[in-house]
């Protein structure tokens, strides 16, 4: 297949735009990065209109294809008379409650747009219900690009201090973060023995090493680590970013039947469109009617929403 316009246009773009291309790990792509014309079902086209089957899925959002019709029905319908409003609307106790009933334990949650975004405001909430201020986090586990967590992704960062993962990161973003591995439960346990000590918040976990070579959770880990969490007044966080509505309806929650405090969902929660929450816990995320901010011109707009809603 050709990739003559996808090198021209990938040419052109890196006048403009820096790296040519709006996330970086779209510049791996080889031998230059993929320029798409249109996109529809399982398939899309590049500018040479070439067809590709597609096995990425825009990194895990489309869980319907490309322009499933009743995802474009929806949102057509809702931007006819709206896009956003800055105001409260009725989408948005619709998705909300469509959401609590997929997921295990789910009380409440709150919108926000982006996974990167939903991870801080759920270290947030877990600061503010336990008076800490550090976070368990977890070699390789990536939580968004945030410098509060995009720290130890290699495999070699096996110490308990975080190493920053990009140039421009200061030290002061990442200092609350501790770090330990997948799966070892040993190690997490002798962590959270010393949990106020040392002012742990949260264990922040990706459920599926998703980012990592998709490693699964040991045999008892999960629930170890639940109750090791409990044991200590440590808040459970599950990024769901990637698993969520993907491995089973109603995520890692439904899928190996452990709770979590909360869970952040993004992905495939709104059919590609910019979409992401916070989920779980009704006496943690009412925090917000106690002094936690939370913001956003965006949070809960109606366009991704309508994907959600069962009147669109």
């Amino acid at each position: 297949m050709g990739i003559d316009s996808s090198r021209t246009a990938f040419e052109r773009t890196r006048r403009s735009l820096g790296g040519g291309v709006s996330s970086g790990l779209r510049a791996a792509m080889r031998p230059v990065p993929l320029f798409v014309e249109r996109a529809r079902g399982a398939h899309l086209w590049d500018l040479d209109g070439d067809r590709y089957l597609d096995y990425v899925m825009a990194w895990g959002p489309l869980v319907h294809g490309h322009s499933h019709p009743r995802v474009v029905d929806s949102v057509a319908r809702v931007m006819t008379s709206m896009q956003v409003v800055g105001m409260g609307h009725r989408l948005e106790y619709e998705a909300a409650e469509a959401v609590l009933a997929s997921v295990p334990g789910a009380e409440r949650l709150v919108w926000t747009n982006t996974g990167t975004e939903a991870v801080q405001v759920a270290l947030r909430f877990a600061r503010a219900a336990t008076g800490r201020h550090r976070i368990v986090k977890l070699t390789k586990a990536y939580h968004g690009w945030h410098d509060s967590v995009y720290a130890s992704m290699g495999p070699d960062n096996t110490d308990e201090a975080a190493v920053p993962a990009s140039l421009g990161q200061s030290p002061n973003a990442y200092a609350d973060l501790i770090i330990s591995q997948f799966n070892d439960i040993d190690g997490i346990a002798a962590l959270l023995d010393r949990a106020e000590e040392r002012r742990i918040a949260a264990v922040l976990i990706d459920p599926i090493m998703s980012n990592a070579g998709v490693r699964a959770p040991a045999p008892g880990f999960l629930e170890t680590l639940r109750s090791l969490c409990d044991r200590h007044g440590v808040v459970l966080i599950f990024d769901e970013v990637i698993t969520g509505f993907r491995i089973a309806r109603g995520g890692a929650a439904e899928r190996f039947g452990v709770r979590p405090d909360l869970s952040v969902f993004g992905k495939a929660i709104a059919g590609g469109f910019t979409q992401s929450a916070v989920v779980g816990r009704a006496d943690i995320i009412d925090l917000v009617e106690h002094g936690l901010a939370h913001a956003g011109t965006f949070n809960g707009n109606p366009v991704a929403l309508s994907r959600r809603s069962p009147t669109c």
